[in-house]
């Protein structure tokens, strides 16, 4: 079916769903498409423009109404190159940034020999999220250091986790959070004690450095033991701060 294999390209099944049936209507608005899918409008909408921002689909407007149609079935292709693309300029980008990273927690000579310790670029979400859930099967705690950007990403570790992690975040994201706090141990810390975004997991001997989390992903994995040492010490000193338990 060409909608799995749409799904096996990368779109949600509603994703899908609304391609195909914008694909049979030829071109319609969304309010025919949300009848041809049986879905609510507004959700269609919504769906429409994100498959438009991806070049899958077309629009133009009429006196009455958006119309939408099928981009040429190339745009798959296109959007592949276009990601291939950003992966390669942020891998390159990140290079450029790796030694100050190590340099900030390690010498680079006793980085390098750390015994098969390793670092490496993930941008492929299910296969980060799956080295996470296998690395807090055998660790005692979880720790994460973040600015909003990982809710997503820690609702769904947090349902196959058999530990409870420990959020810092900062106050300024007190009232968007706070609805996901639910099973988890936060305490938020002065937005001034945090320079830029911040957003990375300790976990056992690894850190796991999240950089993006939406359409698309990227993060950077380290593992050893001293690095991971050296954080969880900086987070226990924030974390005991009896100023910062609110």
């Amino acid at each position: 079916m060409l909608e799995a294999e749409l799904i096996a390209f990368g779109l949600s099944p509603r994703e899908a769903k609304v391609y195909m049936a914008t694909l049979k209507l030829g071109e319609a608005p969304a309010s025919a498409v949300a009848k041809q899918c049986s879905m609510r409008r507004l959700s269609t909408y919504s769906i429409l423009e994100r498959l438009r921002s991806r070049n899958f689909l077309t629009c133009y407007q009429n006196r009455r109404s958006r119309i939408y149609r099928v981009a040429e079935p190339e745009a798959f292709l296109k959007h592949c190159d276009d990601q291939i693309s950003k992966i390669c300029a942020k891998k390159d980008r990140f290079q450029k940034v790796l030694p100050r990273l190590k340099g900030s927690f390690l010498s680079p000579k006793a980085f390098n020999s750390a015994g098969g310790r390793t670092t490496r670029f993930i941008h492929d979400r299910a296969l980060f999220e799956n080295i996470c859930v296998s690395a807090l099967k055998d660790s005692l705690d979880w720790f994460v250091f973040h600015d909003g950007l990982m809710w997503r990403l820690l609702e769904t570790l947090h349902h196959q986790a058999p530990i409870v992690p420990r959020l810092l975040v900062p106050f300024s994201q007190k009232h968007t959070l706070s609805k996901y706090a639910e099973g988890v141990r936060i305490h938020y810390i002065p937005d001034a004690q945090l320079n830029g975004a911040v957003n990375f997991m300790i976990i056992g001997s690894k850190v796991m450095f999240v950089l993006q989390d939406g359409e698309e992903f990227s993060a950077v994995e380290i593992d050893h033991p001293s690095i991971a040492q050296a954080l969880k010490v900086f987070f226990l000193l924030l974390w005991n701060v009896k100023f910062f338990q609110v």
